[in-house]
């Protein structure tokens, strides 16, 4: 079998940023512009010309703060902006607002509530958990806009969904507990970036067989609250470093497609399907060294077959990832 993969070479410079900051006791207001211009070499042509404005807002009073982020953009060339028909991923409450190439995104909007050890935050939010930056294993909580695939921050790449976070400190441990009715999924890309891998895309999806599918239905995620995604962290500090226990129920952001042959014709469902997630994250600094780890067991992962007619070319299979980073820092400044 021939595996087919897309190799983006961008080249990105920001012509302009500028920004604007006012604070007090009570409140923070912020202001940003940027815009960029992106290139992708191997087809030499402008992949993009983007505008932002992002204003931040924060309001701290004594038992509750109220942040807020919302982003104005635009790109002239519309090349990796949010295509008008592919916003299915994102629930109601979360789309971005969309009219030709230009955008409106309320990013984050949450409050904050203080009282003793107890700390409660309900709104669209971030949540980032794990140690091993830019690699996916108990960063989970968000999905991701990979319209550009890796190329973005993942604070940028993450995509705020509303949620509860309740939080209380124990001494030098802390429960974290989500509660998430929102159903929002990763936005994938279906320009430069879409996904070729037979790893996590369909098999049958190629070139020659791409009109014998006579129907693709996709079925929607379920909205009750016994489907909403919950989870739970328990961190903790010792003199051997620091460790988080972590366990996720919730719908996988990445839908899988089950093909079936019937003749001539491929007859495809796209679909989402809940899982089971269990972790550990541990990080400890020795002097200029700083260790990093993770693992995960999942109870549920899809992948395709070499062979996409057998068995609707998908396997289900539990599966157990890992992460080590090792750190180093070696000049005083």
């Amino acid at each position: 079998m021939t595996h087919t993969y897309l190799y983006a070479i961008t080249a990105s410079t920001t012509l302009a940023w500028c920004g604007l900051t006012f604070a007090n006791d009570n409140l923070y207001f912020s202001n940003s512009y940027t815009t960029q211009l992106k290139y992708l070499s191997h087809e030499e042509r402008l992949q993009s010309f983007s505008h932002q404005l992002e204003s931040e807002f924060e309001y701290s009073a004594n038992q509750y703060t109220l942040n807020a982020l919302i982003r104005v953009f635009a790109d002239t060339e519309d090349n990796v902006s949010f295509p008008e028909d592919a916003l299915d991923n994102f629930s109601g409450a979360s789309k971005p607002l969309i009219e030709d190439n230009y955008g409106l995104d309320l990013r984050e909007l949450y409050v904050t509530f203080f009282h003793d050890s107890h700390t409660i935050k309900f709104g669209k939010q971030q949540v980032a958990w794990g140690e091993t930056d830019g690699i996916r294993i108990l960063d989970i909580i968000n999905p991701l806009d990979y319209r550009e695939f890796l190329l973005k921050d993942a604070e940028d790449s993450r995509i705020p969904i509303w949620m509860a976070n309740y939080a209380v400190q124990f001494g030098s441990a802390q429960l974290q507990l989500l509660w998430i009715p929102d159903d929002t999924t990763s936005h994938l890309s279906v320009r430069d970036y879409m996904t070729t891998t037979p790893i996590s895309a369909p098999a049958f999806i190629s070139q020659g067989e791409r009109d014998k599918v006579s129907s693709l239905q996709t079925t929607n995620p379920a909205h009750g609250i016994e489907h909403w995604d919950r989870a739970a962290n328990v961190s903790f500090s010792t003199r051997y470093g620091d460790f988080s226990l972590v366990y996720i129920n919730q719908l996988h952001d990445i839908p899988v497609v089950d093909a079936r042959y019937i003749g001539d014709e491929i007859r495809a469902e796209q679909f989402f399907y809940r899982r089971n997630v269990g972790g550990l994250s541990y990080s400890n600094a020795f002097d200029r060294w700083v260790v990093r780890s993770e693992l995960a067991y999942t109870d549920a992962r899809y992948v395709y077959f070499e062979q996409p007619s057998q068995r609707s070319g998908l396997d289900r299979r539990k599966a157990f990832d890992y992460a080590l980073a090792l750190d180093w820092s070696g000049f005083d400044d």
